[in-house]
């Protein structure tokens, strides 16, 4: 399970993440309180997830990854 893809879910999340931040981003003013709790609350544990996944694929060898990195 863990040497494949993160799967649709994870990357929808990711995605719908980032086009709020480009989305925060291109406004002349900036949401300081929403942008924080937002990135702290949906990037940071989308981020933690994912470094999860490589080191537990790392220590398990896997070749896809290594072939990648």
């Amino acid at each position: 399970m863990l040497t494949k893809p993160p799967g649709w879910l994870f990357m929808t999340a990711a995605v719908t993440a980032t086009c709020v931040i480009l989305y925060w981003a291109s406004v002349p003013y900036w949401y300081d309180i929403e942008m924080t709790l937002f990135a702290i609350f949906v990037v940071g544990p989308l981020v933690i997830i994912w470094f999860i996944r490589i080191v537990v694929a790392d220590l398990k060898g896997a070749p896809s990854l290594v072939e990648r990195l």
